[in-house]
C-alpha cells in the first residue's frame, strides 16, 4: 500500500512536471474546481429555493381558489370592437387642467 501513498505519488509527479505545471496544480486546479463545484452547488440551492416557493404558491385549497378566481369576459375583445369604442369617444371637447406643482404657492 506504500506504493499508492500520497507522498510517493507526489514525488513521482514532482520529477516529471515542470515548474509551470506544478504551479497550475497548486493554484490553478483548486480555482477551477472551486468555480465548477460552486456553480453546481449554487444551481442545487437555487433549485431547492424554487421548489419551496412553488410549494407555497400551490398550497391553495378549493375554497381559496374560488375566492381568488377572476371572472373572465364571455367574449374576447377584437380589434374591430376596440376601434368602434375609440371612434365613439369625443376628442374635440376637452379642457386643459394644470397640475399643481410642489414649488408653486397657489393651491
Amino acid at each position: 500500500m506504500a506504493a499508492w501513498s500520497w507522498s510517493v505519488w507526489s514525488k513521482r509527479l514532482g520529477k516529471r512536471l515542470s515548474s509551470d505545471q506544478k504551479a497550475f496544480l497548486k493554484f490553478g486546479m483548486p480555482m477551477v474546481l472551486l468555480v465548477v463545484l460552486g456553480s453546481v452547488g449554487l444551481s442545487e440551492f437555487t433549485e431547492i429555493k424554487m421548489k419551496k416557493r412553488d410549494e407555497k404558491v400551490r398550497k391553495l385549497n378549493y375554497e381559496e381558489t374560488q375566492k381568488l378566481q377572476v371572472k373572465k369576459k364571455e367574449k374576447p375583445l377584437t380589434l374591430e370592437e376596440a376601434y368602434k369604442e375609440v371612434q365613439n369617444i369625443d376628442i374635440g371637447d376637452w379642457e386643459n387642467k394644470r397640475v399643481p406643482r410642489p414649488w408653486s404657492e397657489d393651491k
